[in-house]
């Protein structure tokens, strides 16, 4: 038996710690593993606990892992939270995950100022990133090759599956009706939500029976304002009718929850311009839910073309005085072809959700994930 101390977040509605806590529940599946956990503090203090995220019995699961000691050796230690806390034990075998959305790392990402030379030479030292977009950012920072992995994410089969029974439920619920298009994200810059709000409003000129379902993290992001912002851009005349066919939600649901809404749609759009992985378009699809997403970007990794119709996009480099950011600048004309699509290729989105489904199942569960990730722990 191997012992494993994760350090992260958990009972947080952020990325990361949805991420630690589906992959602490595959792990207490495994008799091989003798696991630990030890919070650390949220990047914010304004961030705060929040239940209910997953079922009361995986809750309960999560609460009862043995506490990890700080003072303790182990076989292998996990960290999955930001700041990146790079310290190393001498002898113990230390992976740090981390993510870069624009191939670039600032200095508030790293818990001590480290010298990137020196630890580019510590061989118990590794890093998992989710895509190979993100791993660059690593790359360019210092990083070894051999010592940046890249590790997708992946879903719980047992929550995120077609059914069309929910979707009508959770389409009544939510009073939605005509075709429905979703978008579940921070609502930030780099989300691409301005793009979307625009061809949006385009395709409803053609289709006037669509409607927008938007999803944001509120307790974390000051999502619903930069939603606002966006449609404050909009021309007046078009501005009006197009939130009269948006519906947003920013409270935190569950992940039971947050199945219904993928399969209440009738197409997911993501029209990112950086992310270092991009989690819902996989939910989504895995819901049976077609997938109109970025090209070029992290998605490539695991958004096969046999069920998503993917953006045209530029690349665009941004420079401050500290570092350069990459960009994807997603094609205007050619995500309202993509979504026009959507709505008029009843055959398409048929092979799309079943080859969506299918891939999915195939590759990106959390088991198959985690035995990945046992791997490079051990």
């Amino acid at each position: 038996m191997k012992s494993l101390c994760v350090e992260g977040w958990r009972f947080l509605s952020h990325s990361y710690s949805i991420v630690n806590q589906w992959q602490l529940l595959s792990l207490m599946k495994r008799p091989d593993i003798a696991l630990f956990h030890r919070d650390i503090e949220f990047f914010l203090p304004q961030w705060t606990v929040t239940n209910g995220l997953f079922s009361e019995a995986d809750e309960t699961k999560l609460k009862n892992i043995a506490s990890g000691s700080i003072d303790l050796s182990y076989d292998a230690l996990l960290r999955i939270a930001a700041p990146f806390n790079l310290d190393v034990k001498k002898g113990q075998r230390t992976v740090v995950f981390g993510t870069t959305e624009t191939k670039t790392l600032s200095p508030n990402l790293f818990s001590n100022n480290y010298n990137i030379d020196d630890l580019s030479r510590v061989e118990d030292l590794h890093l998992i990133t989710p895509s190979h977009w993100s791993r660059e950012g690593f790359l360019r920072h210092g990083f070894r090759e051999n010592q940046v992995h890249v590790l997708p994410h992946g879903f719980a089969p047992e929550l995120f599956f077609p059914s069309s029974i929910e979707r009508e439920k959770t389409r009544r619920t939510l009073n939605l009706n005509g075709f429905v298009f979703a978008n579940f994200s921070a609502m930030t810059y780099n989300k691409g939500l301005d793009l979307l709000l625009k061809a949006f409003a385009i395709v409803c000129d053609k289709h006037s029976d669509c409607h927008l379902l938007l999803k944001g993290s509120d307790n974390l992001y000051p999502s619903k304002q930069m939603l606002e912002d966006s449609l404050a851009s909009l021309p007046d005349t078009t501005r009006n009718h197009v939130a009269s066919k948006i519906s947003y939600l920013g409270s935190v649901l569950s992940m039971a929850d947050m199945a219904n809404m993928y399969r209440a749609a009738d197409a997911y759009v993501s029209p990112y311009r950086a992310e270092g992985f991009n989690m819902p378009p996989l939910e989504a699809a895995a819901c049976g839910t077609p997938v109109i997403c970025t090209a070029g970007g992290s998605t490539d990794d695991f958004m096969d073309e046999s069920f998503t119709l993917r953006i045209d996009a530029s690349p665009r480099i941004l420079f401050s005085e500290e570092r350069q950011q990459e960009f994807l600048e997603p094609d205007l004309d050619h995500l309202v072809a993509l979504m026009l699509r959507a709505v008029e290729d009843q055959t398409w989105r048929t092979q799309a959700a079943t080859r969506g489904v299918a891939h999915m199942r195939a590759h990106f569960t959390w088991d198959q994930i985690t035995e990945r990730l046992c791997g490079l722990l051990f």
